[in-house]
């Protein structure tokens, strides 16, 4: 299975200034998908070095959790998961309950259908680390469907603020860049604590106060009818 992976390159003087500040890498993954979706921090990490490496492979999760409102820093706990691959689809009977369906109305895309008459909320967990962790959250009506397509493009963040994996994080707070490894496996960065992230073709810099959701939560290409997901 193909694996994607970004090296962090930074002095030595940069990694021991990160950690004597007290400051948290922050890894992010891209979806698209229709709605109101917002992105959820995926890995965290305070361990530094000259070539740190974030990693992942395409393996994936759909989940459910109970319904709430959708915020910054509100924790997404998945009540229910169900391993699957993009194209497949999981047909939802309960807050807790669902089968996966092995054909989804959009190729690439993981099928969310609510066939029960309670509002959840859903998404995908990536695998990464020893578990797999959501990173992302969206809306699940009684009878609507959700179609979420990974994407392989990271937004990489330091921050001092405290952030959790697993919760919503809908503004950048620190500097960030958004990595593209569409068509190849691995790409490099760099960072330097007084400088910030160096721009490349496929890394592009974001300042503190961005607004993550349009970068993380990209539009779907068209909408796709409840009556046409899984059954």
């Amino acid at each position: 299975m193909i694996s994607y992976q970004i090296t962090i390159q930074m002095s030595a003087a940069t990694a021991a200034a990160l950690q004597q500040r007290g400051y948290t890498l922050c890894a992010f993954r891209a979806v698209s998908g229709a709605g109101a979706g917002v992105p959820v921090a995926w890995l965290t990490t305070q361990a530094f070095e000259e070539a740190t490496q974030v990693e992942w492979t395409p393996r994936y999760q759909a989940y459910l959790s109970p319904w709430k409102a959708l915020g910054q820093n509100v924790a997404i706990v998945p009540s229910a998961s169900f391993p699957l691959f993009p194209g497949m689809g999981l047909a939802v009977t309960g807050a807790d309950s669902g089968h996966v369906v092995g054909g989804g109305p959009a190729p690439g895309a993981i099928a969310i259908l609510n066939q029960s008459t309670q509002p959840l909320i859903c998404g995908i967990s990536q695998q990464g680390g020893a578990g797999f962790t959501p990173t992302c959250a969206f809306p699940l009506p009684a009878g609507a469907l959700d179609l979420i397509t990974p994407l392989e493009q990271a937004f990489l963040m330091f921050c001092t603020a405290p952030v959790r994996a697993g919760t919503v994080v809908e503004q950048s707070l620190g500097p960030g860049v958004l990595v593209n490894l569409t068509g190849t496996g691995r790409q490099a960065v760099s960072f330097d604590i007084d400088a910030g992230w160096s721009p490349l073709p496929w890394a592009q810099v974001y300042p503190p106060g961005t607004n993550l959701v349009p970068l993380l939560i990209q539009a779907a290409a068209a909408p796709v009818e409840a009556a046409a997901g899984p059954a």
